[in-house]
C-alpha cells in the first residue's frame, strides 16, 4: 500500500476546459479502462477494490503526461486527500490555500 499525502498542485495544473474535453474522447476511455483493470479496479493507497467510481490519477499531477507509468487508480476518497489544494477552491478559501503553498 502506498504513502498518502495530500497535494498542493498549483492551479495551473488543475483540469481545465481542454483537459476536461480530453476526458471524453475514445482514446481516454481506452486508456482508462486499460489502467483500471491493470490495477483490478484497487485503490493504490487504501486497497478499496469497485469497479464503479474509480478514478484514473495522474501519479506526478501532470495532466496532461498520460504514460502508462504515470497513471494509477485510485478511489474517490483518496482522490479528495490527494487533491486538497482544489477543495480550496471550492471552498472559496483560495488565499489561505496560497499561503500555505508559500510555507510548503
Amino acid at each position: 500500500m502506498k504513502q498518502l499525502y495530500p497535494s498542493f498542485a498549483p492551479p495551473e495544473k488543475w483540469r481545465n476546459k481542454t483537459q476536461s474535453k480530453k476526458l471524453k474522447s475514445d482514446e481516454w476511455r481506452l486508456l482508462r479502462e486499460k489502467i483500471l483493470k491493470k490495477d483490478n479496479y484497487t485503490c493504490a493507497y487504501c486497497q478499496y477494490r469497485l469497479e464503479k467510481y474509480q478514478i484514473v490519477d495522474h501519479i506526478n499531477g501532470d495532466p496532461e503526461d498520460n504514460n502508462l507509468e504515470n497513471l494509477q487508480t485510485i478511489c474517490q476518497m483518496c482522490n479528495i486527500v490527494k487533491h486538497a489544494g482544489q477543495g480550496c477552491v471550492i471552498q472559496d478559501i483560495v488565499d489561505l490555500y496560497r499561503e500555505v503553498c508559500k510555507i510548503s
